[in-house]
């Protein structure tokens, strides 16, 4: 039986609030995958290495990823492919660099030991047509440059993209009429087993023909694979992370909002900011670890290169088995 996790992190900024993230997840059970942004600045890899004891840490390469470009889509599956490529797991799990978890890592793996294989997707069977179609039905080959924020260039750019999709829709292009799936909305984020994991390693031509130079298709393309696959029936339509949209885009969780965290049957929450808010970073931990975060010395900071090979936490395990 397999035992073991895969922690997946996409983060580009809030390096202090990463090290907690990995504190907490740092577990003889787990191993943990990283991509931070290429263009991002201050990350210190060895900071991290002298913070896990238990856990294996694994840096991908460096790759710019950018809001609702297929960027997103291509680190997921550089992240999965690596973890996929070094063992077997139980689990895969995606966060972002400002999750945390919000149950104890006894908890998280006792709910997934019980869980059957299940896949952990937020889901909306039926989302709207017209959104669909704004972002799959058209080719979008600049949203990697547009990104999200208002500046001159962006602007400039996402006009270019309109003006390139209305004449695709002169000349008849739509993607999705021709790609023969139902296609499925809801959040990026995910929990999902090995055999579903698998399978979605050998989608790849199809990924790429529907959901490359595409616009926010990292909140279709999983969704859409598992409801169009054999796996449909495991689909559980919540990725039980807690995620406040009616608040923020998301929301940016505080200390008022600590007991809605604890009391949560969620078992991860985004977003987290030490900027806006750094004691319900600390309150979390202190309830789930019993101590504070533990800070980085001087001396315990051993160089590594950006571009080194993935090194496992010292004394811990080498095999995703």
């Amino acid at each position: 039986m397999r035992t073991r996790h895969a922690y997946l992190i996409m983060a580009h900024h809030e390096f202090g609030l990463l090290e907690t993230l990995l504190q907490l997840l740092d577990d003889p059970r787990n191993d943990i995958y990283l991509h931070v942004d290429r263009r991002a600045r201050g990350f210190d890899p060895a900071r991290l290495y002298a913070l896990l004891t238990s856990s294996n840490l694994y840096l991908a390469e460096r790759m710019p990823v950018s809001w609702g470009g297929d960027s997103q889509i291509r680190c997921e599956l550089r992240l999965l492919d690596m973890a996929a490529a070094r063992g077997s797991y139980a689990y895969y799990h995606l966060l972002s660099g400002v999750d945390l978890p919000i149950k104890t890592q006894d908890e998280i793996h006792a709910f997934f030991l019980a869980s059957d294989d299940r896949i952990y997707l937020g889901c909306n069977f039926h989302p709207a047509q017209a959104l669909l179609e704004q972002r799959l039905a058209q080719y979008h080959p600049l949203q990697n440059l547009i990104g999200r924020g208002e500046t001159r260039a962006r602007a400039y750019l996402s006009l270019l993209d309109q003006l390139f999709c209305r004449l695709q829709r002169a000349l008849g292009v739509n993607r999705m009429a021709r790609s023969g799936l139902s296609y499925v909305f809801g959040d990026n984020w995910f929990s999902i087993p090995q055999a579903f994991a698998e399978y979605v390693l050998q989608q790849l031509p199809l990924i790429r023909k529907c959901f490359y130079r595409t616009k926010n298709a990292d909140e279709l393309f999983l969704q859409t694979l598992a409801y169009n696959s054999p796996f449909r029936e495991a689909i559980v339509p919540s990725c039980y992370r807690l995620i406040d949209w009616e608040r923020g885009a998301p929301y940016t969780f505080r200390m008022d909002d600590l007991a809605l965290l604890l009391d949560s049957d969620r078992l991860f929450a985004r977003k987290f900011s030490q900027t806006t808010d750094s004691a319900v970073i600390e309150a979390i931990f202190r309830h789930l670890c019993k101590k504070p975060p533990r800070a980085v010395s001087a001396e315990d900071l051993v160089p590594v290169r950006e571009d080194a090979p993935a090194q496992p936490a010292d004394g811990a395990p080498e095999s995703g088995d």
